[in-house]
């Protein structure tokens, strides 16, 4: 079993892809979980990247502002490692640029859910479990 085991969302931003790339260069004994919403060339071509390297990257497709979506990606974590030992959290909407007087609040309510809603109930099924774990002391006391 990997010793850390990211769960990356948003993982077809260029954010992600960059951090995923540096762990397939750096850290052999790690695994990453990557939920993404669209495939795209890039991320396609990450995938191949780590399999040819030995890399364990799986890949769950979920819409981050349905929250069957969220669940299910839960579900399908805690199905493959029961919890992440890192979670990074890079989603978001595409961005359009619109005087105030033009904003769509739907749009501003789907980035809303994506960004912070997703994160809480992400946050919400796997710290408590992240907390039992002395990994995760372990992860803070470095950080002081």
């Amino acid at each position: 079993m990997s010793k850390r085991i990211y769960l990356i969302t948003g993982a077809s931003s260029e954010t992600a892809m960059a951090y995923i790339r540096n762990l397939i260069k750096t850290s052999a004994d790690a695994m990453v979980i990557g939920q993404y919403r669209k495939m795209n060339d890039e991320l396609e071509t990450l995938v191949n990247e780590a399999e040819a390297s030995g890399f364990v990257l799986k890949l769950f497709r979920a819409d981050l502002t349905n929250v069957e979506d969220i669940n299910n990606l839960i579900d399908y974590v805690k199905g493959e490692v029961d919890c992440p030992t890192h979670i990074l959290h890079c989603p978001a909407a595409k961005l359009h640029y619109r005087k105030i007087k033009g904003v769509e609040w739907k749009s501003v309510e789907d980035d809303f859910r994506i960004q912070v809603v997703s994160l809480g109930m992400l946050l919400s099924a796997f710290m408590p479990i992240m907390a039992k774990s002395s990994r995760f002391f372990t992860t803070l006391s470095r950080m002081r």
